[in-house]
């Protein structure tokens, strides 16, 4: 319990001891490095492997990424709330979370390279140039993020380093995801008559989509609808033509995929005008999984200030604020209306959405995913995985930030390309 809650309740703060003078498993990503050895007068020595250079885990250790997810449905019917700790999660970790991807589909992840050529070529002067842009937008992503107010998709630069570096990998770590997350079938959708509707905010250039696709083969070629979201339009239709390139590369049919621009917020709106217009088609839409991958962390330039990485303050921020509001707007697509008005609603139960929130390892990742999670019980939402449980997480509140809920990813699977 922090101070500021004892003084609320009227306890004397807790005595707080001298702050150590050092940490030594202190996490420093490869650009500090490179910075204070700069700063000594030394060269720094280049990682074995770029992907090292944006995990910020230590040079020495093995490639590893953190990762921060969970994921959510409605419970059936809406009966008088039990508990928390009396209402187990239903999926209880009986498989790995991160499992190993199998032989065919790493083959498959091999082509996203040749996709990627064939959307956005590079010279060989822009290639040679790679490493360095990928390094400089990883420092924007991490050590310097006030720099994030700017669009950074409007650099060709920084453009060809997420297509080349970091999209890869999101694609990898959210297959493997995919691959053992208990997601709702669409086909039980098809079933009833409607069309499964993939909402996806934030969604850049469709990293979740293509992991999606990847990772379930057997989903491919069903008629499932994509509706990507994001402030900038670009980075989306370049995922589109990676898509469509991939699979006319893999002889594999590809997702419908449209782009609308607009923020998270916005996600029901942009719902209903995709479902008016695919009704005077006679195709009924229905959402079926909502999406939301490294956005969260990518708040407005107000409250990502009041989520920085050292602010100890657990209440009243405006991340939080902006957290309870994206879930009360996302509430019409938790609760779809009935397939049938003058049915009770208990026919389509099976057809309720899951929703999806990913966010990287850090300590602001595991901060914005614990405070997501709060809001979301406090709304009757069941969390899936990997929460084992509905009880307050215990790292949630840790003192000072010490702790928090990740995981971590090896680069098992990456392709030989995206590993050099």
């Amino acid at each position: 319990m922090s101070d500021t809650r004892q003084k609320k309740y009227g306890e004397a703060p807790a005595p707080r001891g001298p702050r150590p003078a050092a940490r030594a498993t202190e996490r420093r990503s490869f650009h500090e490095e490179s910075r204070n050895d700069r700063e000594r007068g030394r060269r720094s020595e280049a990682p074995r492997r770029q992907y090292s250079s944006f995990t910020g885990e230590q040079a020495e250790r093995p490639s590893r990424r953190q990762e921060e997810f969970s994921g959510w449905s409605r419970p059936g019917q809406r009966e008088a709330r039990a508990p928390r700790d009396a209402r187990p999660s239903p999926w209880q970790m009986e498989s790995e979370l991160l499992p190993a991807l199998p032989d065919v589909v790493r083959r498959e992840l091999d082509a996203l390279g040749q996709a990627l050529r064939t959307v956005r070529p590079l010279r060989s002067a822009h290639y040679r140039n790679l490493p360095a842009d990928i390094e400089a937008l990883s420092r924007l992503l991490t050590c310097e993020r006030s720099g994030l107010y700017r669009p950074y998709w409007s650099s060709p630069a920084s453009t060809s380093a997420y297509l080349y570096y970091f999209l890869p990998w999101n694609v990898l770590r959210l297959a493997r995801l995919f691959r053992s997350l208990p997601l709702p079938d669409p086909r039980l959708w098809l079933e009833k008559g409607q069309t499964p509707l993939l909402l996806d905010g934030g969604s850049g250039p469709l990293s979740v989509p293509l992991a999606l696709w990847l990772a379930r083969p057997e989903w491919r070629a069903l008629p499932i609808q994509v509706l990507a979201v994001d402030n900038a339009v670009q980075p989306m239709e370049l995922g589109r033509d990676v898509m469509a390139a991939w699979g006319d590369i893999l002889g594999q049919p590809v997702w419908q995929v449209r782009v609308e621009r607009g923020s998270l917020e916005h996600m029901p709106r942009l719902e209903r005008k995709l479902a008016d217009t695919l009704e005077r088609q006679e195709r009924h839409l229905r959402p079926w999984l909502l999406t939301a991958a490294n956005v969260l962390n990518e708040l407005s330039a107000e409250s990502r200030q009041m989520n920085r990485e050292d602010d100890e303050d657990e209440e009243g921020s405006g991340g939080v604020r902006r957290l309870e509001n994206l879930l009360d707007e996302l509430e019409p697509l938790c609760w779809p209306a009935p397939l049938n008005e003058d049915e009770t609603g208990s026919a389509d139960e099976a057809l309720l959405p899951a929703a999806l929130f990913v966010e990287p390892g850090t300590r602001l990742g595991g901060k914005t995913i614990s405070r997501l999670r709060d809001a979301a019980l406090e709304r009757d939402l069941m969390p899936l995985a990997p929460c084992t449980h509905r009880a307050p997480c215990p790292l949630a509140h840790a003192h000072a930030g010490r702790g928090w809920c990740h995981f971590t990813f090896d680069c098992e699977g990456a392709p030989q390309w995206l590993q050099e």
